[in-house]
Parts: structure tokens; C-alpha cells; sequence
């Protein structure tokens, strides 16, 4: 679990494809810490995603982040 956090973490530019749905990876996780208050409300799985889009809280790497994030 500490190993998954660090890359959940880093910023490193992996992609997992379809994975990325299911399991909290950087590219999703990276929503939840937007500065904007009502943007960050996402992602907050720390591991499994499918809360995130039962409860449409989930965002995804199709919405396109601004150089501020």
C-alpha cells in the first residue's frame, strides 16, 4: 500500500489505460489536490475507484488540467 500512495503521489506521467478506472492512480488522484475548492471534490478513492463513479464523484484524464493545477 506505501508503494502504491508514493506513485498515487508522484508526478510521474504513467498511464494504466483502462486500469486507471478501476484502481487510484496518479492520473486520477491528481484531481482530488486542484486548488479550487469545488473542482478537487473527486477522486478521493485511495485505492478502488468504482465508489468515485458510483457516486459520480469521479473524474477523469479526458477533462484537461490548466498549468495552475
Amino acid at each position: 500500500m506505501v508503494v502504491h500512495l508514493a506513485f498515487q503521489h508522484s508526478n510521474l506521467g504513467y498511464r494504466v489505460g483502462p486500469l486507471g478506472l478501476l484502481i487510484g492512480v496518479a492520473e486520477a488522484h491528481r484531481w482530488h489536490h486542484k486548488r479550487e475548492h469545488e473542482d478537487a471534490q473527486v477522486n478521493y478513492g485511495d485505492f478502488w475507484m468504482p465508489g468515485g463513479h458510483l457516486f459520480s464523484a469521479f473524474r477523469s484524464q479526458k477533462h484537461t488540467l490548466g498549468a495552475k493545477e
